[in-house]
């Protein structure tokens, strides 16, 4: 599926521009994306971490948290864990579908 810029914008992407004048919208907040549910110790390590109401190691939302996605000419480009990517792609899909209410 193809997106525009301005769909990646409006779900909270942050649009920056290499130096080629290629545009890339980066998606910040992938917990959110895919149901990531997260706490923290009051020294912002993590302490319980849920996927998807499953629970899963620190070290994976970490993992997850870290990795990047963003839209590049239409596409979604991401280095996620693969076995995430179905879950990152359902998530931008909903996302667009809420916007475009």
């Amino acid at each position: 599926m193809s997106y525009t810029k301005d769909q990646m914008i409006a779900i909270g992407g942050k649009e920056w521009t290499k130096s080629d004048g290629t545009v890339r919208v980066y998606l910040n907040r992938i917990d959110n994306l895919i149901g990531l549910h997260v706490e923290r110790y009051k020294s912002g390590n993590i302490c319980y971490a849920e996927l998807l109401g499953e629970k899963i190691s620190n070290r994976r939302a970490a993992q997850i948290m870290s990795s990047e996605v963003y839209w590049e000419g239409g596409e979604i480009h991401t280095d996620i864990d693969p076995r995430y990517i179905d879950a990152v792609m359902h998530g931008i899909v909903c996302e667009v579908a809420e916007y475009a209410e």
